[in-house]
């Protein structure tokens, strides 16, 4: 819960929620310890492994610095291997939107899925081979040994209301920034003053290059006629936004950036299965707005194809590719890349 809400009732639910969040603090605080006693053991999975990670529940850009490092590792001749949990939907384990995502960009690239990423890592090593392990969501997954810890810090939200969930958003307390061997600010551009983010992070880690990076459109496509647009189609177009992402918000922002016009917006929660209903709501709702497409995400697309018909016969959809674009602290980064191997 935020502190947005100052309503008199919200004071004993936030009561209870900070109890609960001591509690689960107690829990972290004491898992830690078992690994930094190594009363709990941290596997080698044989190979180099770059571990992605947050330090807050909901969307903060991992996905594109996996990209990132996807596309990083491989012009320089390496293969790497991706490690990403799966999702329960609808009680059955599944590829998160993430996964899928990564799959349809990176096709030549082996992107793994499951809970147990020793066990990934094991079973892929027994039948294929790979020159580096990158672990999406990996800070909190101590069972494994990492050669790089990469965190990555929302700059317009970098840690919530400063509670532990569920009293706020933290995964870990603020002292966790110091297992970070590098940490990436994603969003800067939606931030006035990023140097007082830079000074909170410094307070828990000094050491660590901090590296700032944007979301940058760098491709709008007709996904139903596979047809590539140019990213001015969208200037003083008016559009409806359509996501099931982490922060919708910031997508939001990355739209009118383009001069796009945001008329409304279906905001689903984070890994949603869209249904046909969902579907015919929001081609309804687009069309009374008086947007004249719907814009979409890389990560919603993906199950969003089995609507194409709805689209088609309806309203123009647009998916918009975003990729982040390291503004400062670009060439350490690579550096660090490098000195893995």
């Amino acid at each position: 819960m935020t502190d947005r809400n100052k309503a008199f009732w919200t004071i004993p639910v936030k009561g209870v929620l900070r109890v609960l969040s001591w509690v689960y603090g107690i829990v972290v605080a004491i898992r830690n310890g078992f690994y930094e006693s190594r009363m709990l053991p941290s596997s080698n999975l044989g190979r180099p492994v770059i571990s992605v990670g947050n330090i807050v529940m909901g969307g903060v850009g991992k996905t594109p610095v996996v990209a990132y490092l996807v596309r990083f590792l491989t012009a320089d001749g390496k293969h790497p291997a991706v490690l990403m949990r799966g999702y329960m939907d609808r009680g059955q384990q599944t590829a998160s939107d993430e996964a899928a995502m990564l799959k349809t960009k990176f096709n030549q690239v082996p992107v793994l899925i499951g809970s147990n990423r020793v066990e990934q890592a094991k079973q892929f090593l027994s039948q294929d081979d790979c020159d580096v392990f990158i672990m999406d969501d990996g800070f909190q997954r101590r069972q494994v040994k990492r050669d790089l810890n990469i965190l990555v810090i929302d700059s317009a939200n970098p840690f919530g209301n400063g509670a532990l969930i569920p009293r706020g958003i933290l995964r870990e307390p603020h002292r966790a920034l110091k297992r970070a061997d590098m940490i990436l600010l994603s969003k800067t551009d939606l931030v006035k003053d990023i140097d007082a983010v830079k000074d909170a992070i410094k307070q828990f880690n000094p050491s660590a290059p901090v590296v700032e990076t944007i979301h940058k459109p760098v491709s709008l496509v007709d996904p139903v006629n596979r047809a590539a647009m140019g990213l001015t189609l969208l200037n003083s177009k008016k559009v409806f936004c359509l996501s099931s992402i982490g922060n919708p918000q910031g997508f939001k922002k990355t739209v009118e950036s383009l001069g796009a016009q945001v008329v409304d917006a279906a905001q689903f929660i984070d890994h949603y299965s869209y249904l046909e209903k969902n579907i015919v709501d929001v081609i309804d709702q687009a069309k009374s707005s008086g947007a004249e497409a719907i814009i979409t995400t890389e990560k919603d697309i993906v199950k969003l194809e089995q609507f194409y018909r709805q689209f088609a016969s309806q309203i123009d959809v647009y998916v918009l590719g975003i990729e982040i674009d390291i503004t400062e602290g670009k060439n350490e980064f690579n550096e660090r890349l490098d000195h893995i191997f």
